[in-house]
């Protein structure tokens, strides 16, 4: 009996370390696998934001240049910001202020009516950090009750004064479609957070059910 009790101990015993063995390898399957995740979306973010943020500094110097020939003509900043745009298929809109954050320019910039965005702390940021570089908004709730993210780079008149922001708006449906084929269980969470200016830290949380 009592070597049938030893040999029932042992076996119980090395079934125990068999599923104690297995659960650390999924562990550690599930550590690297979400290691991958977590770099996947990184690189793609980095990607999208650094093609925008080139088009935002390009439409940034075509406006300063004109501003530092002379009066703006915007005509011509209107194309060019129409034509930049269509070059950034994240975006829904690529619009410019002046230096009260009165939106001026860009496709379907009201007539009459101006959109303020002077109380927004993206625009507020800009205008008190010359050197500020791109800064990511919170998300907000457009005028079509769409969400979206703002990213804005500062407009500064030759003496360096402040002169608006140009700025774009992605639609958070965007970054919704690029991480819905991910496979992150019932609970999944994507969370997209960013350090652009100041200790300042922006967290987009998006919740995924697949």
């Amino acid at each position: 009996m009592a070597g049938i009790l030893l040999l029932n101990l042992v076996v119980i015993g090395l079934a125990g370390l068999a599923i104690y063995e297995d659960k650390l390898e999924h562990e550690a399957r599930s550590r690297v696998t979400t290691q991958n995740i977590s770099l996947l979306i990184e690189r793609e973010t980095s990607a999208a934001l650094d093609r925008i943020d080139l088009g935002l500094q390009s439409a940034r110097d075509e406006i300063e240049e004109q501003i530092d020939a002379g009066p703006v003509n915007a005509e011509r900043v209107n194309a060019f910001l129409k034509r930049h745009q269509s070059y950034l298929p994240e975006i829904m809109s690529l619009q410019v202020t002046d230096a009260n954050g009165l939106v001026r320019y860009g496709k379907g910039v009201p007539a009459g009516a101006m959109v303020d965005l002077s109380d927004h702390e993206y625009f507020i940021l800009q205008r008190s950090h010359p050197k500020a570089g791109p800064v990511i908004g919170k998300p907000r709730a457009r005028i079509s009750q769409e969400w979206a993210v703002p990213v804005s780079r500062r407009l500064s008149l030759p003496n360096g004064e402040f002169a608006g922001i140009v700025y774009v708006d992605i639609p958070v449906a965007y970054f919704v479609r690029k991480f819905s084929v991910l496979n992150l269980g019932s609970h999944g969470l994507v969370a997209l957070r960013s350090e652009i200016l100041i200790s300042e830290e922006l967290c987009l949380a998006l919740h995924t059910s697949v």
